[in-house]
């Protein structure tokens, strides 16, 4: 299912307003980090699709998104707060087993269902989001495609394999 522009609006507003919630969140509590809004929102997106039951996606993203999630969990109300507000409605586990270094043809297919459901919900990578999602950038450079051309063909993708 591909949803229209009015639904994916309505995906990355809820992104913002939990964004906005860790943000004033922290405001009266001391941190030795700023954390940059794009973070926190590729952050987000990427529990976003955890929830979903996409579970291979430690390679995909990049070093930024797991420190900003490690944010995240130092705040276990906030974190509870935000893991049931996402659709999956569960406390998303952090796992710190590190994936092997050659991933098998299904861990593959599952990569890019992942990225197929990112574009789905949250619309097309584009420049900024790659710095979060360097595995998309590096997928559309190996087949030598725009991002743009890369979001549209990682969707056709997944409704092919997984129809």
């Amino acid at each position: 299912m591909v949803l229209n522009e009015e639904q994916i609006q309505k995906n990355n507003d809820t992104v913002e307003d939990l964004v906005s919630a860790f943000i004033r969140g922290r405001e009266s509590a001391s941190s030795s980090q700023t954390l940059a809004y794009e973070s926190l929102a590729e952050t987000i997106r990427f529990l976003w699709l955890c929830s979903l039951g996409h579970t291979s996606l430690s390679r995909l993203v990049s070093l930024e998104v797991d420190e900003t999630w490690h944010e995240f969990l130092i705040d276990p109300t906030f974190y509870t707060s935000l893991c049931l507000a996402l659709p999956g409605r569960t406390i998303i586990q952090h796992n710190t087993d590190q994936p092997p270094n050659e991933p098998n043809n299904s861990e593959v297919a599952l990569c890019f269902a992942a990225l197929s459901d990112y574009v789905r919900l949250f619309g097309s990578f584009n420049e900024t989001t790659v710095v979060y999602w360097p595995a998309a950038a590096e997928l559309a450079n190996l087949f030598g495609l725009s991002l743009l051309d890369f979001s549209l063909q990682v969707v056709k993708f997944r409704r092919s394999v997984f129809p």
